[in-house]
């Protein structure tokens, strides 16, 4: 008999002496997503936050590999972050805080959808490929006016 209680004992007691895990959700985190504009994340890039007026750090950490890094802001005010690849590219925004929550407006969806789009980098981009063709071009017809053969 006394071999049949204690397994059941163990079996009964078993669940109250493991520990659990809980879990909640903070619906007042600030989550900033750092990207190129390439569109490619940021990822595992080095950030600093720092709360409104401070000088000295609040919170320091890496962006996921999505280029996402979430705090959760004691107060009110403008909070910067900060992020740095340890490539050259560095990246700081401010983020409003507002009755504990982030008050940031939604940006304008031309603009971020035409950097998306990448259309803004190629127009560019071929704009100054044709100016610097068309100075070469100049140079060659006044270096041929200057030397004739």
């Amino acid at each position: 008999m006394k071999r049949l209680i204690v397994p059941l004992l163990l079996l009964i007691t078993g669940p109250a002496l493991a520990h659990g895990v809980v879990w909640s959700v903070n619906a007042g985190a600030s989550v900033v997503e750092f990207r190129y504009t390439t569109d490619e994340p940021m990822s595992y890039a080095a950030i600093t936050v720092q709360g409104p007026g401070d000088t000295n750090s609040f919170q320091t950490g890496r962006t996921d590999p999505q280029g996402r890094f979430a705090f959760i802001p004691d107060r009110d005010g403008a909070w910067t972050v900060t992020a740095d690849d340890g490539m050259g590219h560095v990246s700081t925004a401010t983020v409003p805080v507002e009755g504990g929550r982030t008050a940031i407006a939604r940006p304008d969806p031309f603009m971020a959808s035409a950097i998306h789009d990448g259309w803004v980098l190629r127009t560019l981009l071929g704009l100054s490929l044709i100016g610097n063709l068309g100075l070469a071009v100049a140079a060659v017809a006044v270096r041929r006016r200057k030397c004739p053969p």
